[in-house]
């Protein structure tokens, strides 16, 4: 049974998925899913996503990840992650990943971010 909850939202015109539970390997086919579908719904392609309820992320969820800011880059859109927990930060940097999302500290951040694309 998932452990992961998706919930989306819009904030000041701006798609919001938030994520909850734990983010594990048996996860990522429907994360991916989701994801996919979100970015084919969007005139434009921007969304942020809330990891305030995120307890755990897998690799193949990095990997998802990786590849939707990939996808994101050849439309000529983005995404902007909030509210990670210091573990899955500590993942991000030990993997280098940190470097290629678009990490943010609050939502405000991310929504700011966001208009200014």
């Amino acid at each position: 049974m998932s452990q992961l909850h998706l919930e989306s939202s819009r904030k000041e015109g701006i798609p919001v998925l938030k994520i909850k539970g734990r983010f594990a390997l048996e996860d990522a086919v429907h994360f991916g899913e989701e994801l996919e579908s979100l970015v084919e719904s969007l005139e434009d392609p921007y969304f942020i996503m809330d990891f305030t309820k995120l307890e755990h992320i897998s690799s193949a969820a990095i990997g998802i990840l990786v590849n939707l800011k990939l996808r994101l880059n050849s439309s000529r859109g983005s995404s902007w992650i909030f509210g990670a927990n210091q573990r899955i930060l500590e993942v991000f940097e030990l993997t280098g990943v940190d470097q290629l999302l678009e990490i943010e500290s609050s939502l405000k951040e991310c929504i700011e971010e966001a208009k200014n694309q």
